[in-house]
């Protein structure tokens, strides 16, 4: 991916951050941060585009202070005791911030 395309996926997560009922409905289920993100990767993949790695997601995890497994860091903030609207605001914020260190990947390859 070119920087400005990662550009857009950054303003796409800033805006579900802003509106996430714009995008999962007026549901509270986590779980449509969980498929919206899915499918997108999803897309990547079938269109060849590259995307951030596992080792760029388990950085971003653990600096917001998950463990990153394979399920994710929902059970973690469920233990916490986050709503389910934290735990889409916080998934979302993890997602903007992968795809930040992303393009920041991306900008330093390219100097």
């Amino acid at each position: 991916m070119k920087v400005e395309e990662v550009e857009n996926v950054i303003k796409l997560y800033e805006a579900i951050l802003a509106r996430p009922s714009m995008y999962f409905g007026n549901s509270e289920d986590y779980s449509a941060v969980i498929h919206f993100t899915a499918g997108f990767y999803s897309a990547l993949v079938a269109t060849n585009q590259s995307s951030p790695t596992y080792p760029n997601r388990e950085e971003i995890y653990k600096m917001r202070g998950w463990e990153f497994t394979q399920f994710g860091a929902v059970n973690e903030m469920k233990e916490k005791g986050f709503s389910n609207e934290e735990i889409i605001k916080e998934l979302t914020l993890i997602e903007l911030k992968v795809w930040e260190a992303f393009r920041n990947n991306l900008k330093e390859c390219a100097e």
